[in-house]
């Protein structure tokens, strides 16, 4: 909910700068923001995607507020103008910053027996390198190649532990592969679909 009034406030104070130039600009919004403003300013902005965003979104709306510290605010204010938070909601909501995940903590608990994958691919005419780790067994498979990108590189990596892993047990697979990830999750019945053939 925070983050949505947020959203809310920045996306239109952005859309009427060129209207409002530098005339002061009151925003009424139906939660109050000011304090989450004040009090979200020291967030970190460093983290998962979501936390830099919504740290851009209140380090904009923070220097625009008449009551920033801040000292880029009197130049920004010449150019765009100030801005006064106001809302009808005369209670202030507490804003705490949600608790850390486990997984981006480094918390969460990964079996013994996990394959950690990773590819990549660089130059003109590209050339790929795959590799796969087993850190328990001290495994590493790895395999290069020309002309392919590094998504491909990527799946060629899981791919290589999927059909050289004996045996019928589950398989434990570790990626930052956005690409492996969608692959496996969703883009898999696409294929299967269309005879797993790419259309260019």
């Amino acid at each position: 909910m925070v983050e949505k009034q947020l959203l809310a406030t920045y996306s239109a104070l952005q859309a009427v700068e060129p209207i409002t130039q530098t005339a002061e600009v009151i925003v009424k919004t139906t939660l109050p923001i000011q304090g989450w403003v004040k009090d979200l300013t020291h967030i970190p902005k460093t983290g998962v995607a979501q936390s830099q965003t919504v740290a851009r979104w209140v380090a904009y709306l923070s220097q625009r507020s008449r009551l920033s510290s801040s000292p880029l605010k009197e130049e920004l204010q010449k150019i765009l103008g100030p801005v006064t938070y106001h809302s009808e909601t005369p209670e202030e909501i507490v804003v705490t910053c949600p608790e850390k995940s486990p997984v981006q903590e480094g918390k969460y608990p990964i079996p013994e027996d996990a394959w950690y994958t990773d590819g990549s691919s660089r130059g003109n005419p590209s050339r790929w390198r795959a590799v796969a780790y087993h850190p328990s067994t001290e495994t590493i498979w790895f395999e290069e190649g020309d002309g392919q990108s590094s998504q491909w590189a990527e799946l060629r990596a899981v791919w290589m532990v999927i059909t050289q892993e004996p045996g019928n047990s589950a398989l434990n697979i570790c990626t930052d592969s956005w690409a492996v990830y969608r692959g496996l999750t969703l883009w898999i019945a696409l294929w299967a679909t269309q005879d797993w053939t790419i259309h260019a």
